[in-house]
């Protein structure tokens, strides 16, 4: 008996002097308050992450932001870089992807390929969970002290029911929190559950896009369903959505801040499942308001498959993100919310 509780003590020793050590010496647990929210920086996530996410197994991700609390592929910074700044949901996060094929990075990237007489900053704002109010307080709090030439409202299918209680209670600003519980939360807090995290994300990066991602098969109806919601169910918070656009784009008005507005389809209208009344009533208010916007739907529908993460889950792939890119870069040439490239 006194040799099993030796045993057991010694091992319980080890494992707090092996996690000191990791601490230390490698990294502390950086999945703690990844989603918490940042009051001090320009941006809402926790400044200076860089963590494994495994929210979904069958799609790790790398998540690192800069100091200020930005998800970032590498800030210009220079001052005579133009600064576009992009707020959104989690479609602009990027969630499941590299940092490097969000659609704001992507986006700096072929600004900065096809025009080398202006250096463009892309900062990407954008929260998993976040509609037009908390767009609209961050912008008013943090954003336009940022001085953007331009800014990015990215909107989805969701984000007018996301303004329901129970979706306000989780994901409203600032109170966006990693809401663990229990062992959970006490186990993201320890340094061996972060190697662990990081093993299994080195091991899956080096596997093949098979064992990483299992064979296409159609996407969960009811998921689709829940995220494009019928008339009924989105009609009730519509009242103050469309206050809430209205306001935020007299916010940027009065300051004479450009805006252009991305549409982002879910893929069940890509598919021709499910109608697109909801864009329809935000397009009209940015026509009412004189808005420039991008509709990605009709677009969207052009490509033969690939643009999302299926059959694991519905946001944008990495090819998803590359055409939005291009597809942004293109209006904001054309509504002449930045300066043409000069052909040479």
């Amino acid at each position: 008996m006194k040799n099993a509780l030796f045993s057991l003590l010694l091992l319980v020793a080890l494992f707090f002097l092996v996690e000191g050590v990791l601490r230390f010496f490698v990294f502390e647990s950086s999945a703690v308050g990844i989603w918490g929210f940042n009051p001090y920086g320009q941006g809402d996530l926790r400044g200076g992450v860089d963590s494994v996410v495994l929210i979904k197994p069958e799609l790790p991700y790398r998540l690192v932001t800069d100091d200020e609390g930005f998800r970032t592929c590498g800030r210009e910074g220079t001052e005579t870089s133009l600064r576009v700044l992009a707020v959104g949901d989690s479609f602009t996060f990027g969630p499941y992807v590299e940092n490097e094929s969000t659609y704001p990075c992507l986006l700096q990237e072929t600004l900065n390929a096809v025009d080398s007489d202006h250096r463009f900053e892309v900062l990407n704002a954008g929260i998993p969970g976040y509609t037009v109010t908390d767009e609209r307080h961050y912008l008013l709090e943090k954003g336009l002290e940022l001085k953007p030439q331009v800014v990015l409202l990215g909107i989805y299918t969701n984000d007018i029911v996301d303004l329901a209680p129970s979706a306000r209670a989780k994901f409203a600003r600032p109170g966006h929190q990693d809401r663990l519980q229990g062992a959970r939360f006490y186990m993201r807090r320890l340094a061996w559950y972060d190697l662990a995290v990081r093993i299994r994300y080195a091991a899956l990066s080096r596997g093949t896009p098979a064992k990483v991602r299992p064979p296409p098969t159609p996407p969960d109806r009811e998921k689709a369903r829940a995220l494009t919601p019928s008339v009924g169910e989105w009609q009730p918070y519509w009242p103050e959505y469309q206050s809430g656009l209205r306001g935020l784009v007299s916010d940027l008005r009065q300051r004479q801040i450009p805006l252009l507005v991305i549409l982002f389809p879910h893929v069940a209208q890509v598919e021709g499942r499910s109608s697109e009344e909801i864009q329809e009533a935000i397009r009209e208010v940015l026509l009412e308001e004189g808005v420039p916007f991008i509709d990605l739907l009709p677009h969207f529908q052009e490509e033969p498959g690939g643009l999302y993460l299926l059959p694991i889950n519905h946001h944008l792939s990495a090819r998803g993100n590359r055409l939005a890119a291009d597809l942004i870069r293109e209006a904001l040439v054309r509504h002449a919310l930045i300066p043409a490239p000069v052909n040479r």
